[in-house]
């Protein structure tokens, strides 16, 4: 049998992308000159691509969390509400008449303290002009239910009390 050789990050690295051959003075230049263009850019862009671009972004991430088998506290419905807020560059008030939900709700929301429903998942659709859909809201609110599903663990053990197992032998 062949012995299996490990592969390293470096070998990765240079499978994918390709060497520069630059030395680190020549690097520095490449770089500077690269974020000057893209510096440029970024300022010549309209606000409304730069939106655009904003919301692709958090979308991606959205993407990125959702296909992922990780679990994270941080990465709830409301963090990427707030990002999405943060985002359109309004305040809360603005934003909750614009989606037609009252300031003290939207705050809930943002607090964690309530689970949004259909019709703000909806809402926060047609909002973003159909950029971020429904389903990718309601996706991070089920992923989040399941990580408090499998780690509250005071409640498997009040409800292990409730059940009779069924004897099963294996």
């Amino acid at each position: 049998m062949k012995k299996e050789k490990k592969i390293t990050d470096k070998d990765l690295a240079q499978a994918h992308v390709f060497p520069h051959n630059l030395s680190e003075p020549e690097k520095e230049k490449a770089d500077k000159e690269l974020w000057e263009i893209r510096k440029k850019r970024l300022q010549e862009m309209t606000s409304e691509k730069l939106l655009l671009a904003q919301l692709m972004s958090l979308k991606f991430r959205m993407s990125q969390y959702i296909s992922s088998n990780v679990y994270d506290k941080q990465y709830s419905f409301s963090y990427f509400l707030n990002e999405y807020i943060n985002s359109l560059n309004k305040n809360k008030r603005d934003f909750s008449e614009e989606i037609s939900l009252h300031n003290t709700q939207l705050s809930r929301l943002l607090h964690d303290k309530e689970e949004p429903n259909n019709n703000i998942l909806i809402r926060l659709d047609i909002h973003s002009n159909n950029s971020i859909p429904a389903l990718y809201w309601l996706r991070v609110v089920e992923k989040q239910k399941e990580l408090e599903l499998m780690s509250d663990k005071n409640l498997w053990v009040s409800e292990t009390k409730k059940v009779k197992k069924l004897n099963l032998v294996r």
